[in-house]
């Protein structure tokens, strides 16, 4: 009877093992196929199919689709990684310095930021209209985009209102692309770009 338990014993102690590593062969191949997702759309591929994040992944397309439900899915979850890599350079944190101190360090800060995040904005902007998901992402990171902007620069708080919409949008991202591939500027020159013409528009709150 003892040694029949014992046998019981072992063999679910070996079933939970299989079991164990399927799972932690799923999470591993769900990981691969995000991190393919990433690589493919920074590497400017901002709409990419299934049977190409398989192949980068090394899977089978089912695989793919298996894991995640289907490309919106995918893409949102490319989202939300991207987005907490990138939340501590855009999470509110205390003024301190002057103003020009301020400006430097809030436009460098977004300057390393939209960089960063250039491929995945650019991509997130073709699927964002056919997807609601997608929508209520970026209007939560434009909140918190605004918030951050009104932590460190809380002069913007007093401007009227066509001022302060207009710094909201030249410290955004697309105004940020705009410089950077419209314009052909460099990012030193985004950079200085940014910071000059936020300086310009609270300056103009006091003419």
């Amino acid at each position: 009877m003892a040694a029949r338990d014992a046998r019981r014993a072992v063999g679910a102690d070996r079933e939970d093992e299989v079991q164990d590593g399927r799972v932690q062969r799923s999470v591993r191949s769900r990981q691969r196929i995000l991190d393919a997702m990433v690589e493919l759309v920074g590497e400017g591929e901002l709409h990419p199919t299934g049977q190409q994040v398989a192949d980068r992944a090394g899977v089978g397309l089912r695989t793919v689709f298996r894991h995640f439900e289907d490309m919106e899915t995918l893409f949102s979850e490319l989202r939300e990684r991207v987005e907490k890599e990138l939340r501590p350079q855009v999470t509110p944190r205390p003024v301190t310095g002057s103003l020009d101190e301020r400006l430097r360090a809030f436009a460098r800060g977004r300057a390393r930021a939209f960089e960063r995040m250039a491929p995945y904005q650019r991509s997130e902007r073709i699927h964002r209209w056919n997807s609601a998901v997608m929508r209520d992402s970026h209007a939560m990171m434009l909140r918190e985009q605004r918030a951050h902007l009104l932590a460190v620069l809380p002069e913007v708080e007093s401007l009227p209102p066509e001022l302060r919409q207009a710094v909201e949008v030249v410290t955004g991202f697309e105004f940020w692309d705009l410089l950077r591939t419209d314009q052909g500027l460099g990012v030193a020159r985004a950079e200085e770009t940014l910071r000059e013409t936020t300086r310009t528009l609270l300056a103009g709150a006091k003419s």
